[in-house]
C-alpha cells in the first residue's frame, strides 16, 4: 500500500463518526449545565469549560474520556477548589472517585464515559499559575489559534501512530507522549508526514521551540535532561516532552522511518499477539536455556504513577541484589494490574553457581590491608582455600556461598533486613510477607489463573514490535 492509501485508511478509523461526535457534544453540554447551575450560588463569575481534545477536537473514535474544568476566579483560595468539589458531588449523584495530581479531582463514569471534574484558576497566562492545571486552558486556547482541519486530523493520526507502537500515554507507566505533546509536533511540523520524516533524524537532545523563545538550545539542554525538549508555548520554564523517555523516544524515531520505508496500517492498528498455550509457554521458556525466577506479592493500593514509580525501582533494585550475590541478569521486567497482583520476571543465566567464590584481597605492598584481609579469612569457618598470594602480588582467599541457588537466594532474603534496605519501594516492602517465588516451569499455575499475565509474558517471550513485519 502507498503511504496516503495508508493514511487515508487510518483516518478513516480514527475520526470520530458523526454519530459520535453528537453523542459526545450531548454528553458535554448535560455535565456543563448540571453544573453550571448547581454552582451559580457558590462563587461569583464561576466559569465551567470542557477542555482536552474533546475542546480542541483532536480526539479520535472509541476515546472515551471527558475533561471538565471549573474555572475558579485567580483570587479565590485553594480552600475554594475543595469546597467546589465538595458541591460537585452534591450536584451530581455519581460514584465519585476523588484523585489527587497536584490538588485533588474527581473521576466518575457516566454511559461509558470516564468524566474527570478538574477545579482550577482562571489566568490570563503563565506568570500567573496558581496550579498546574492553570496551564490546560491555556493550552486549548493555543491549540485552537493554530489547528486547521487537516492538522486535527494530522494530530489524530499522530496519536493513532503513537498507540499503535505502544508509546502514546505521559504517565509514568508508559513514560511515551501525551496529547498535548501530539498537537504541538503537528503544529511545529505543520502536519504527520513531514513530522515522520524529520523524526527520522532527530537525536537525543532534539529541542523544538515552536514560538522560538530560546536563542540558545545549549541552555536548555543544561535546563532539561530529556531526549527530547518541546517549550511549552505558553509556558517557556516547562518541557511539554518532560515525561518521554529514551527507550520510547528511540521507538519513535524508528518507527518513523520504518513507516516510510514500508507503510503498513499495522502501526495504527497492531495485530494481536498469537495466543500461546502455556504448554508452549514453558516450552520456549526451556529453549532459550536460561532461568526465570518470578516474584510475586499482592499489589499495593495506591494510585497508578505511585504505583509504576515504585515497581521501577523495585525492579532495579532487585536486579542490583541479584547480581550483587553473583547471579548476573539476562533481562528483566515487571507486570500488574495494579489491583490484584504484582510480578517480577528475572531471567536469570544460571540458577545455581559454584559453592565455591573467589575473594580479590589487597596488594602486598599494602602491609595495613593485608594484614585485616588475613585476620579476617585465615580462620574463618567460610573459608575453603588460602589466603595466598597469586601472580599479581594481591592476596587472594576462596571461600563458601551462602547460597549456591538462585531461588533460595530470594526466598530466604524476602524477609531480611538487608533486602529491605536495597531500595525498594517503600509500598512494595510493606507487601513482602506475603511474597512468593516461581522457578521456571512453577509459573505455569499462575499463567493458567492469570490471561492479562499470560499475555504480557507470551509478548516479553515474542518481543519483536508488531509494526516491524517479516519484511523489513
Amino acid at each position: 500500500m502507498s503511504i496516503q492509501s495508508v493514511l487515508k485508511n487510518a483516518i478513516k478509523r480514527l475520526k470520530p463518526t458523526k454519530k459520535e461526535s453528537q453523542d459526545v457534544q450531548h454528553q458535554v453540554k448535560t455535565i456543563i449545565d448540571e453544573l453550571t447551575i448547581g454552582l451559580k450560588n457558590f462563587y461569583p463569575d464561576i466559569e465551567v469549560h470542557v477542555e482536552g481534545s474533546i475542546a480542541k477536537n483532536t480526539w479520535i473514535s472509541n476515546s472515551k474520556e471527558v475533561d471538565i474544568f471549573i474555572l475558579l476566579p485567580s483570587e479565590a483560595t485553594r480552600e475554594h477548589l475543595q469546597d467546589v468539589l465538595s458541591t460537585v458531588k452534591n450536584v451530581i449523584k455519581a460514584q465519585w472517585i476523588e484523585r489527587y495530581a497536584e490538588h485533588p479531582f474527581l473521576e466518575f463514569s457516566i454511559n461509558d464515559y470516564k468524566v474527570e471534574i478538574v477545579p482550577c484558576f482562571k489566568v490570563l497566562d503563565s506568570k500567573h499559575l496558581k496550579s498546574a492545571v492553570d496551564r490546560t486552558p491555556l493550552h486549548t486556547r493555543y491549540v485552537n489559534k493554530k489547528m486547521t482541519q487537516q492538522l486535527r486530523d494530522d494530530v489524530r493520526l499522530l496519536k493513532g501512530f503513537t498507540k499503535g507502537i505502544g508509546v502514546y500515554g505521559a504517565e509514568l507507566k508508559i513514560g511515551g507522549f501525551s496529547g498535548y505533546l501530539c498537537e504541538l509536533l503537528i503544529i511545529a511540523y505543520s502536519g504527520f508526514l513531514r513530522l515522520l520524516q524529520e523524526a527520522t533524524s532527530w537525536t537525543t537532545g532534539t529541542v523544538i521551540d515552536i514560538q522560538n523563545h530560546y536563542k540558545n538550545f545549549n541552555e536548555l539542554r543544561k535546563l532539561f535532561d530529556s531526549p527530547l525538549i518541546v517549550v511549552d508555548p505558553i509556558d517557556i520554564s516547562r518541557n511539554v516532552a518532560s515525561a518521554l523517555n529514551l527507550k520510547n523516544f528511540s521507538i519513535f524515531v524508528a518507527a518513523a522511518g520504518e513507516f516510510l520505508r514500508r507503510p503498513h496500517l499495522h502501526f495504527f492498528f497492531p495485530p494481536s499477539t498469537p495466543k500461546l498455550s502455556v504448554k508452549e509457554i514453558i516450552s520456549r521458556m526451556n529453549s532459550r536455556g536460561t532461568h526465570f525466577l518470578f516474584l510475586v506479592i499482592p499489589a499495593p493500593s495506591v494510585v497508578s504513577d505511585i504505583l509504576w514509580g515504585q515497581l521501577y525501582k523495585s525492579v532495579s533494585a532487585l536486579h542490583t541484589f541479584f547480581e550483587h550475590h553473583d547471579f548476573p541478569i539476562f533481562r528483566k521486567d515487571v507486570w500488574t494490574d495494579e489491583q490484584t497482583l504484582v510480578i517480577f520476571i528475572f531471567e536469570l543465566e544460571h540458577k545455581t553457581i559454584p559453592y565455591v567464590v573467589k575473594r580479590i584481597g589487597p596488594p602486598i605492598t599494602s602491609p595495613q590491608h593485608a594484614t585485616k584481609f588475613i585476620k579476617k579469612y585465615i580462620k574463618s569457618k567460610d573459608t575453603l582455600s588460602g589466603p595466598w598470594i597469586n601472580e599479581d602480588g594481591r592476596w587472594i582467599v576462596e571461600i563458601k556461598r551462602d547460597f549456591t541457588k538462585a531461588e533460595e537466594l530470594l526466598a530466604r532474603k524476602i524477609l531480611d533486613k538487608y533486602l529491605e534496605e536495597i531500595g525498594l519501594g517503600k509500598y512494595i516492602k510493606m507487601e513482602l510477607p506475603s511474597a512468593k517465588v516461581y522457578l521456571d516451569s512453577e509459573i505455569a499455575s499462575l499463567l493458567k489463573e492469570t490471561p492479562d499475565f499470560l499475555d504480557f509474558f507470551t509478548n516479553y517471550l515474542v518481543k519483536t514490535p508488531k509494526w516491524l513485519t517479516k519484511n523489513s
